[in-house]
């Protein structure tokens, strides 16, 4: 089967065409990314504005306008952090409705992290292999732990690299106190995840901090998905991409190909969060992944429409 899955985010919204085997094989057809950040202010109000009602619903055709085209039979679209935090998000979704058709679910950060966990890793070929997966989304990080067979831990934290940037990271470079108090920040809310045993875990990294990490340690000329999958990014490394971006102004940090214009000014933030959670937990090196939940929403569909075949 061809379905579309679409990840509504705070800060992105991703579409993944795919192509599912009887199997359960993901072959990707299409993979997009827009920058509309729905989460723009939600942190401080509660709302989504109106202009930001008109740049998620524009997105969102597009991204149907490229389903219908490709032949996908489905379209499932999923919100996550600043869907479940706005107060207006009702009044969003029913234009999204009217404009799109496109139904959107709203996860809970449990569901978020269980099916970021199962799109990151269900290629494994260990079934018994352990792993931590830290999604830093633009409202909030998830860290799931598990093994490809069953998830042993899950918890979703009220902390992402647009709410931190909101909150404390107001100029760049930041004010070294500015710094600091996100670095108080984020370790705290951080602590609250409990023991994650590095010696365990392998650690997996989604979302586009970490992907653009990878692609900044790698010195790439241009964005490249399949260098980045799979590539072992060390706290050391990342340690020091941290130093260069802390010291540079919002133009600079611009002026590289390799970071999205809609991710410069928040790329700071998901990287203070990524060197904290390691340091915290004793992880030394984390293996970046271009998947996440987008795959992980495809794969449930794709499970549901073989129960609901079955009961047929």
């Amino acid at each position: 089967m061809r379905l579309t899955a679409i990840d509504i985010g705070t800060n992105t919204i991703l579409m993944l065409i795919a192509e599912i085997s009887e199997e359960g094989k993901v072959t990707l057809v299409r993979d997009e990314i827009a920058f509309p950040r729905l989460g723009k202010g939600v942190d401080d109000s509660g709302m989504i504005s109106a202009q930001t009602f008109g740049r998620v619903v524009g997105v969102l055709k597009n991204y149907k306008q490229s389903s219908d085209a490709l032949g996908s039979e489905k379209v499932i679209a999923c919100g996550t952090s600043a869907l479940r935090d706005s107060r207006n998000r009702h009044e969003l979704i029913q234009i999204i409705k009217r404009e799109t058709s496109i139904d959107v679910e709203v996860l809970t950060g449990d569901e978020e992290a269980r099916w970021t966990f199962i799109g990151t890793i269900f290629d494994s070929s260990d079934r018994e292999k352990h792993f931590a997966v830290i999604d830093i989304g633009g409202g909030s990080t998830e860290v799931t732990l598990g093994a490809s067979a069953r998830i042993e831990k899950q918890v979703s934290l009220d902390l992402g690299c647009v709410r931190l940037t909101e909150r404390f990271l107001r100029s760049a470079p930041p004010p070294p106190k500015q710094l600091e108090q996100a670095r108080l920040f984020a370790k705290t809310i951080l602590t609250s995840i409990g023991e994650t045993h590095p010696e365990k875990y392998d650690l997996v990294g989604v979302a586009g901090t970490v992907t653009t990490l990878a692609a900044l340690d790698q010195e790439l000329t241009s964005f490249d998905g399949e260098k980045v999958n799979g590539y072992l990014l060390t706290l050391e490394r990342i340690e020091r991409i941290f130093a260069r971006l802390r010291l540079q102004t919002l133009e600079q940090i611009c002026s590289s190909p390799l970071i999205a214009l809609g991710r410069a000014d928040v790329l700071l933030a998901g990287t203070l969060i990524l060197i904290e959670f390691m340091s915290l937990y004793g992880f030394d090196s984390i293996t970046v992944s271009n998947r996440g939940l987008r795959y992980g929403l495809a794969l449930r569909e794709f499970e549901r429409s073989k129960r609901i075949l079955t009961v047929r």
